[in-house]
Order: C-alpha cells, then sequence, then structure tokens
C-alpha cells in the first residue's frame, strides 16, 4: 500500500468512525425518548413490561447495531476521503485527481499520481480529522436525567386503584393470619386441658369447631376471632 493509499483508508476509517459515533448518539436519545416514556405510563398506570432489565440492555443493543450498520452503509468512499484530505489540508484536489486518473496511462495522469504520492510522504494527517462531538448526546443526557428523577421523585399516581387493591388484598391477608393465630391458640388451650375436661362432650365439639376453622380458608377473619372465642 502506497503513502497515498495510507493516508486515504486512514481517513476513511476515521470518517466511518465519526459517523457511528454520531449514529450512536441519536440511537441512543430514541432509546432514552422511549424510556422516559416508559417510566411514565409506569409512574400513572403501573403498567410495565416484564423483565425489564432485558428489554433496556436489547434496547441498547439495538441502537449499538443500528447505529454500526449505519456507519458501514454510509462509509466514505476512497474519492470522498481524498477529496476530505484535499479540503482539509488544502492542496487544491490533488489526492482526488490522482485516485480519479491512477487507471489512466496518459503521461499527465502518471504526472499527477507521482505528485501526489510525493506529497503523501510529506504530509501529515496528525490532528487533522479530529472526532466531532456528537449533539444529540446533550439530549440523550438531559432525558435519562429527566427519567431518573421522575422515577425517583414523582409519585405513582395509581389511576386505576391498583396499588390500593394490592393493599387492601395485604390487609386482608394479615387479618386473615391473625384470625388462623387466634384459633390455633384457642385449640391450644383446648389440647392442654386436663382428660377428665377433655373428654367432656363439649369441649370435644369445640375442639372438632376449632380443628375444622382451622383447616378450612378463613373468609371472615373477625367471624373467625369470635367463633374461636366461642369455642
Amino acid at each position: 500500500m502506497s503513502r497515498l493509499d495510507h493516508h486515504v483508508a486512514a481517513v476513511q476509517n476515521k470518517l466511518a468512525f465519526d459517523r457511528f459515533l454520531h449514529a450512536l448518539a441519536w440511537t441512543t436519545l430514541v432509546v432514552s425518548i422511549l424510556g422516559l416514556g416508559a417510566v411514565l405510563v409506569y409512574e400513572i398506570f403501573q403498567v410495565y413490561p416484564p423483565k425489564p432489565m432485558i428489554w433496556i440492555y436489547s434496547a441498547l443493543g439495538a441502537a449499538v447495531l443500528v447505529a454500526i450498520v449505519y456507519a458501514i452503509w454510509r462509509r466514505p468512499s476512497a474519492r470522498d476521503a481524498a477529496v476530505a484530505i484535499d479540503d482539509r489540508l488544502g492542496l487544491k484536489e490533488k489526492f482526488s485527481t490522482a485516485l480519479f486518473v491512477r487507471t489512466m496511462k496518459d503521461p499527465f495522469a502518471n504526472a499527477a499520481v507521482r505528485d501526489a504520492e510525493q506529497t503523501a510522504q510529506s504530509v501529515s494527517l496528525r490532528k487533522k480529522f479530529p472526532l466531532s462531538f456528537p449533539k444529540a448526546t446533550y439530549g440523550t443526557a438531559t432525558i435519562v436525567a429527566a427519567a431518573f428523577l421522575t422515577f425517583w421523585l414523582m409519585k405513582p399516581l395509581d389511576l386505576f386503584g391498583k396499588e390500593k387493591a394490592k393493599e387492601k388484598i395485604a390487609r386482608q391477608e394479615i387479618k386473615k393470619q391473625d384470625a388462623k393465630k387466634v384459633v390455633e391458640q384457642a385449640l391450644a388451650q383446648v389440647n392442654s386441658m386436663p382428660k377428665s375436661v377433655a373428654d367432656n362432650e363439649a369441649v370435644k365439639l369445640a375442639k372438632a369447631d376449632l380443628q375444622k376453622m382451622l383447616q378450612a380458608p378463613v373468609k371472615d377473619p373477625e367471624g373467625t376471632k369470635r367463633s374461636a372465642a366461642k369455642a
């Protein structure tokens, strides 16, 4: 590979990577917007997808993949890179002309190629093609911060009463457990009675009732407590 080709290939890769970074900034911006939307949906409607972390990683992976595909698709050609070098170094189309006429056999073409090759030996592209910072990154950072603050500070609105329903079920479950404990305590008291008392028909009936209550699902916690107390 000649020095000219080396310069052109290096600039091709640099420009392609720059396009990848800009594409990645835009794809992550889209992902962050979707993420903010998902956070708002969760806070307002209490709805979220199963295994949310898998969705997050998948979205980020898709963002990177799309950026890579875009960078490959829009990778500048050798002529584009040569034009960029000419423009950046002020070479008056020397490199791009050499690439265009390289396959020609006339003296002018040969002279143009030799001149470009000689110039390629003496020029340096160091710091001539710095990577540009994607401005879309600012938008991504802002939206990610907004999503985080929304998730952290915003209280769920519970428009459909799902949280209240969950709390009601939890309270009811606690009451059922308390009722079960009351029945267990009453049954323990019956079992601890002396044999002479335990053989009493009323005690046997009470014990049987308590055992039935203990085995049956609790539908009315307060009623179960009262029944256990009576037994």
